[in-house]
């Protein structure tokens, strides 16, 4: 099998950033997205995520990322 044809059927990564609102978070995460590796996004704040993921992908359209607000237990 040619390389080409290994290349076309690997599979993708998922990468789950958890944090992605933060300073190190959101670098990583706009760091990460020029790659072809899926992105989770995971985050507190929801406007501070969605301006993330806008962000990510007016820089790179082609970016396979999603967002996520992370809940948590408050009991």
């Amino acid at each position: 099998m040619s390389s080409q044809k290994k290349n076309d059927m690997k599979t993708k990564q998922t990468i789950a950033v958890i944090g992605a609102t933060g300073n190190m978070g959101s670098g990583i995460s706009r760091s990460l997205a020029k790659g072809t590796d899926r992105l989770l996004l995971f985050g507190n704040d929801q406007d501070k995520l969605q301006t993330l993921l806008a962000d990510i992908r007016a820089a790179n359209p082609s970016a396979d990322v999603e967002a996520h607000q992370r809940l948590t237990d408050v009991s």
